[in-house]
C-alpha cells in the first residue's frame, strides 16, 4: 500500500493520465417482501404489537472488475483540492430521482463521502424509515386498500404487501445514480461482490380511538457495501487510515509541481522520481 500511496504522488505530479470511468450496469437479485410475524392480540382496550420483518435482497454490479478500485483511487487523489479535500460530488443523476429514492440516495452519498475521505471505517448503512421522507408513517386498513390488517392473531400478507408498495424504492436506479455522480469516492467500493440490503420492519397495534388495527413502518433499511480487499480492515470495514492519506499525498504532489514549475522536462522527470 506505501508503495501504491508513493507512486500516485509520482503520478499526481506528472499529472500524464486521465480515466473515464463509466459505471456498469447492475442486475437487481429478485426478491419479494414478505411477512414473518409473531402472534398476538388486543386484551379489551390494551394494545398489543405484532412485528414483521421485511425480506432483505441483494445486488451485483454486471461486469466490474476488482483492478477499478485503483484506478478509481487514483482519480480521487488527483481530483482533490491542494488541501485535500475530496473531489466535488456531481449529482446530475441524482437530481433525476425523487420520493424515497432521492432520500436514500442522499443518505447513501453522504456514508460514501465520509468512508472515502477516512472519517467512517463502517461501511455497514442504516437509513431510519424516518429519513425516507414517506407520506405517513402508519396506516389503518382502508388506507392500505385490504380487508384487514390482523387475522387470526398475524399481519396478514395482504396488508404487508400494501405497506411495502407505499415504502417501495430502485435500487437499481440509486445505485447506477452513486455510480454516475461520485465514482472515484466509491474506490473501496467491491462491486465484484454481493451487496447485501435488509429490508425495513412493521408492526401493527390496536387503535383504541379509531378501534382497530393500524400498521406501521418501524426500524431502518440497512445496505452492506463490500469493501475490495486492498482497502479493508475487516468485513464491511475500510482501512481509514487509506483516506486520511489523500491530504498529505496532495499536498506533497502540490510541492513537488510547484518546485519544479519552471524546470525543464528533463529535471521535472528526475525530480519527481527524487
Amino acid at each position: 500500500m506505501k508503495r501504491m500511496i508513493s507512486n500516485f504522488v509520482l503520478l499526481l505530479a506528472v499529472l500524464m493520465c486521465f480515466y473515464v470511468c463509466m459505471p456498469p450496469i447492475i442486475t437487481q437479485a429478485a426478491s419479494r417482501q414478505e411477512d414473518a410475524v409473531s402472534e398476538g392480540s388486543p386484551e379489551g382496550k390494551t394494545v398489543k404489537a405484532i412485528n414483521g420483518q421485511t425480506e432483505g435482497q441483494s445486488f451485483k454490479i454486471k461486469g466490474a472488475s476488482i483492478e477499478d478500485n485503483d484506478v478509481l483511487f487514483e482519480e480521487y487523489v488527483e481530483g482533490s483540492d491542494e488541501q485535500g479535500h475530496a473531489p466535488k460530488v456531481k449529482k446530475t443523476a441524482g437530481n433525476k430521482l425523487s420520493g424515497i429514492d432521492k432520500a436514500i440516495y442522499s443518505r447513501l452519498m453522504s456514508y460514501i463521502s465520509q468512508v472515502a475521505a477516512g472519517e467512517q471505517a463502517s461501511t455497514v448503512f442504516d437509513i431510519n424509515v424516518e429519513d425516507l421522507g414517506l407520506e405517513q408513517l402508519s396506516y389503518t386498513a382502508a388506507e392500505l386498500g385490504v380487508d384487514s390488517i390482523v387475522a387470526d392473531k398475524a399481519i396478514t400478507k395482504e396488508a404487508v404487501d400494501a405497506l411495502c408498495a407505499k415504502g417501495a424504492y430502485d435500487l437499481s436506479r440509486i445505485i447506477q445514480a452513486l455510480l454516475a455522480d461520485n465514482p472515484y469516492g466509491l474506490y473501496w467500493y467491491d462491486k465484484t461482490s454481493d451487496t447485501l440490503v435488509s429490508g425495513y420492519s412493521c408492526s401493527t397495534s390496536y387503535d383504541t380511538l379509531k378501534q382497530e388495527y393500524v400498521l406501521r413502518f418501524t426500524g431502518s433499511i440497512n445496505f452492506y457495501f463490500p469493501v475490495a480487499a486492498e482497502y479493508a480492515a475487516g468485513s464491511y470495514m475500510v482501512d481509514t487510515e487509506i483516506g486520511q492519506s489523500v491530504r498529505t499525498i496532495v499536498e506533497k504532489a502540490h510541492t513537488i509541481g510547484s518546485k519544479y514549475a519552471s524546470s525543464s522536462d528533463y529535471d521535472k522527470l528526475h525530480g519527481y522520481r527524487d
